[in-house]
C-alpha cells in the first residue's frame, strides 16, 4: 500500500533519526507480548515502570524515507493545511505540590536512602487545535540533534523528539547508548560552555548516570566511554558521554531494555529504591519510558521517551523531570521543569 498522510495520520507510528532517516508505519496493528516471532519491523512501547502486557505492534505498512524526501513530504502536506496558532489554555504544575516532592527527596538523600531521584510534572490544555496539524508542523520544524518518536490512534496519541537513546545496535556485537543528564538553557551554555563542565552538581549528577550504565554493561562484555562533552539542542544544552559496549554473547531488545532501563537520568540511584520514584511522578505513566523498533534479532533502536506532546480526546499534555541531588535548589530545578516543558510548546507552536 502506497504512503498517505491521512491513513498514516488516522492511525500510526514513527520513528527516525532528524536529518537523516525516518521510518512510518500505519493501519491497525497487531498486537504482541513477546518478542519472539516478530514479524519486522516491529515498535516497541511501554510503560515508565514497564507494567505494559502488549508491548510490541506490528504494522500492516510500513515505509522508510531519507531525511531530505521526508522534509519534502511535510512541505507538500502542510500546504493543504490552513494552520492557525491559538493561544492555549495550560494549566502548569502545582509549584507547592511539586516542593514537598522537591523536601522529602532531599530528606531521603539525607538520610542516605538514596543519592539522587527525577521527580515529573505535568502540565495539560484544553485541546483547540487537532494533533494532525500539530504533528505536521512539528515534523517540518524537526529539532536538531534529536530522534523523532510517536504513536497514535483515532483518540490518543503522542509524538515526542528525544536527544536521548538507550540502545542502539547496527553492527552484530556492539551496543551504544549514552549518559545525558544534566542541562543548560542554549544562551547560557553558549556565554560559557566551560562552566557547564565545572558546576560540581550539573557534573555529580552526569556522573551518577556514567556509572551506572558502566555497572550494568560490564557484565555484558567490553565497554567503552568516551569523553563528556555537550549535545546543543534548539533551545538546550546537556551534558552528553557516548558510551558502548562489545558483547560477549547476544542479547534481545527486551532483555536489553531490562538491563538498561531506566538510567539514572530518568530514574534513581541506586535502583534498587526505584519504587520511591512512583509517589513523585504525579501519575505520570510514559515519560522517560522506552520506545523503540526492532527490525531484527541483531538490529534495532530503542529511545528515551522525552520532549514529548501526548493527547486524548479533550486535552493535552506535557510532562517535564529534573534530577534531584544533595546540592539541587528548589527554584532552579524549578525553573528547569519549566525550561523543558516550554522548549516542547515552541516545537509544536503550542
Amino acid at each position: 500500500m502506497e504512503f498517505s498522510f491521512s491513513a498514516w495520520l488516522k492511525q500510526g507510528a514513527i520513528i527516525g533519526k532528524v536529518g537523516k532517516w525516518v521510518e512510518v508505519l500505519w493501519g491497525e496493528p497487531s498486537l504482541h507480548k513477546q518478542e519472539e516471532n516478530l514479524k519486522s519491523p516491529a515498535i516497541y512501547h511501554n510503560s515508565f515502570f514497564r507494567e505494559s502486557k502488549n508491548t510490541w505492534s506490528v504494522y500492516p505498512h510500513s515505509q522508510r524515507f531519507n531525511w531530505k524526501d521526508w522534509k519534502q513530504l511535510i512541505v507538500a502536506e502542510l500546504k493543504q493545511h490552513k494552520f492557525e496558532e491559538s493561544e492555549m489554555d495550560w494549566q502548569e504544575p502545582n509549584k507547592a505540590a511539586f516542593t514537598k516532592v522537591f523536601q522529602n527527596i532531599k530528606k531521603e538523600i539525607k538520610q542516605k536512602t538514596i543519592q539522587k531521584a527525577v521527580p515529573v510534572v505535568v502540565s495539560q490544555a484544553p485541546r483547540q487545535l487537532s494533533p494532525e496539524l500539530s504533528i505536521l508542523q512539528a515534523l517540518k520544524m524537526s529539532p536538531v540533534n534529536t530522534y523523532v518518536f510517536g504513536s497514535w490512534g483515532p483518540e490518543d496519541g503522542f509524538l515526542g523528539f528525544s536527544p536521548e537513546i538507550l540502545f542502539l545496535r547496527e553492527k552484530k556485537n556492539v551496543i551504544k547508548t549514552m549518559a545525558l543528564a544534566g542541562t543548560r538553557k542554549k544562551e547560557q551554555y553558549q556565554q560559557d560552555p566551560e562552566e557547564f563542565l565545572r558546576d560540581p552538581k550539573e557534573m555529580k549528577e552526569h556522573q551518577f548516570v556514567i556509572d551506572d550504565i558502566i555497572k550494568r554493561l560490564e557484565p555484558l562484555g567490553k565497554v567503552k566511554s568516551s569523553k563528556t562533552s555537550f549535545l546543543e539542542l534548539n533551545f538546550l544544552t546537556h551534558l552528553y558521554t557516548p558510551l558502548q559496549v562489545t558483547l560477549t554473547e547476544s542479547l534481545s531488545f527486551e532483555k536489553l531494555v531490562a538491563v538498561l532501563h531506566p538510567t539514572p537520568a530518568l530514574g534513581i540511584v541506586p535502583r534498587e529504591q526505584e519504587p520511591l520514584l512512583k509517589k513523585w511522578r504525579e501519575e505520570e505513566k510514559y515519560l522517560g519510558a522506552p520506545f523503540g523498533i526492532r527490525w531484527s534479532e541483531t538490529e534495532y533502536l530503542c529511545l528515551v521517551a522525552i520532549r514529548q506532546l501526548q493527547w486524548n480526546k479533550s486535552h493535552y499534555f506535557i510532562s517535564s523531570g529534573c534530577g534531584i541531588v544533595e546540592e539541587s535548589d528548589l527554584d532552579e530545578e524549578w525553573q528547569e521543569l519549566r525550561m523543558k516543558r516550554e522548549s516542547v510548546r515552541r516545537m509544536f507552536h503550542l
